[in-house]
């Protein structure tokens, strides 16, 4: 795990981003379970919604 501090104006967490092994699969079972939140080419969100407003993206791993 790696864990990246950057900047902020505030303090507190913005934004938890998360690997795993297989991006399509966890976009089709986050759909399925309608968990998604935005998506992109390289990531996609975990629906603020379903996490009171927590900011986790998923990412693929690259090894």
């Amino acid at each position: 795990m790696r864990v990246q501090l950057v900047p902020q104006s505030n303090d507190g967490l913005v934004a938890l981003v998360v690997e795993v092994e297989c991006l399509d699969q966890a976009k089709t079972f986050l759909a399925t379970h309608d968990m998604i939140g935005s998506v992109s080419e390289s990531s996609v969100a975990i629906a603020l919604s379903t996490l009171a407003g927590l900011d986790i993206r998923l990412v693929e791993s690259v090894s």
